[in-house]
């Protein structure tokens, strides 16, 4: 295998995780997601079947009395229809593969009506940085 090509069960089952976490909630939701396969056969595990935040009101998290989070008025309470979401489950497979754990991170960004407004960074791994 071409080591630019690398293609992991974590892959898989990362992406099996949130495409089916967000089908589950947002049925018909466009999805574009980097790997072509799924893990047939697995399951996912029932500790992670609730772990997909809908809530996104998040209130005071800064300390300074204003959410950090703001959606403008015309991006709220759109038609699925009008909505892409692209997946890249683990962005650094390769450093995944080789251990370099820092360098690997899930990412996911939105569409509406064809133009990107939002995406969101993983870092699974930044607590070993701490350790």
């Amino acid at each position: 295998t071409d080591s630019k090509s690398y293609l992991t069960i974590a892959d898989k089952r990362a992406q099996q995780l949130i495409v089916d976490s967000l089908l589950q909630e947002w049925p018909g939701l466009a999805i574009v997601a980097e790997e072509e396969e799924r893990d047939e056969g697995w399951e996912i595990p029932d500790r992670y079947r609730k772990c997909l935040v809908t809530d996104l009101d998040l209130g005071d998290l800064d300390g300074v009395g204003e959410p950090r989070l703001f959606v403008p008025e015309e991006l709220q309470d759109l038609p699925i229809e009008e909505v892409c979401v692209f997946v890249d489950p683990v962005d650094g497979t390769r450093e995944f593969v080789e251990g370099r754990l820092l360098s690997c991170q899930c990412l996911i960004g939105i569409s509406v009506r064809g133009r990107s407004v939002a995406g969101v960074m993983g870092l699974p791994f930044h607590h070993r940085n701490q350790e």
